[in-house]
């Protein structure tokens, strides 16, 4: 085995390690933090955003139709999917595009 290569394999063990023992912290984290409530099979979370990202969220909340929270939720699933982030994005794109141009036609 090459010098390079050993190196490499290295870099890719240490890693794997790592994400090892982030996921490790994570899975720890979420059972220190059990004291939330469930109310059947959603909970609240509360997440904080900056003014401009509160404006933009409300914005095409309104351009949508849909509540903010509603968009927000959607958005964090849509962000959680493993692997399909950038095609989801380019359907929302596409998407986006067509109810603009179907407002268009009714106006």
């Amino acid at each position: 085995m090459t010098e390079g290569r050993a190196l490499a394999i290295a870099a890719v063990k240490r890693e794997l390690a790592e994400m090892e023992a982030y996921d490790a912290a994570v899975e720890q984290g979420l059972k220190v933090r059990g004291s939330r409530r469930r109310a059947g099979v959603s909970m609240v979370y509360s997440v904080r955003l900056d003014t401009l990202e509160v404006d933009a969220l409300e914005r095409r909340a309104v351009y949508l139709g849909l509540k903010p929270s509603v968009l927000a939720r959607n958005l964090i699933r849509i962000g959680l999917q493993p692997g399909r982030n950038e095609e989801v994005s380019l359907a929302i794109n596409r998407l986006e595009t067509a109810v603009e141009e179907l407002r268009g036609l009714v106006s």
